[in-house]
């Protein structure tokens, strides 16, 4: 659907959440959707600009689309820093990981299936 290859630097977030917003305004989903959408990936380039090394010509790449009922966001850097390393939780370990999804409501499915049906149109 959509998506950027950016500098590995923290003022790629803003030229990419303003890129998404368009793209998901221009295709009618809702204002909480967008909003949402927005904020979650100036976290997650944010989190890979701080923790992860960059690709090769120190970028990132940026990508959003639609797949099972969900806008899927993703950002793809050049791994950790660091090597993980394997620790036992133990019952004071307050750590969690999280993975967020943003489901697709009623008319955000209807603006999904005009995206759908523009882009299989395009590809004719």
């Amino acid at each position: 659907m959509g998506g950027l290859t950016v500098r590995h630097a923290a003022a790629s977030a803003g030229q990419v959440r303003r890129r998404l917003v368009e793209d998901l305004n221009r295709l009618g989903f809702s204002r909480e959707l967008v909003d949402s959408a927005a904020l979650l990936v100036s976290e997650l380039i944010g989190n890979a600009i701080r923790y992860a090394r960059p690709l090769p010509g120190n970028v990132l790449r940026v990508r959003w689309e639609l797949g099972g009922g969900r806008l899927l966001l993703r950002v793809t850097d050049g791994g950790g820093r660091d090597e993980p390393q394997l620790k036992d939780a133990g019952p004071a370990d307050t750590r969690s990981t999280v993975w967020a999804a943003l489901p697709l409501s009623h008319p955000d499915r209807s603006a999904a299936r005009s995206a759908a049906a523009a882009g299989s149109a395009g590809q004719r």
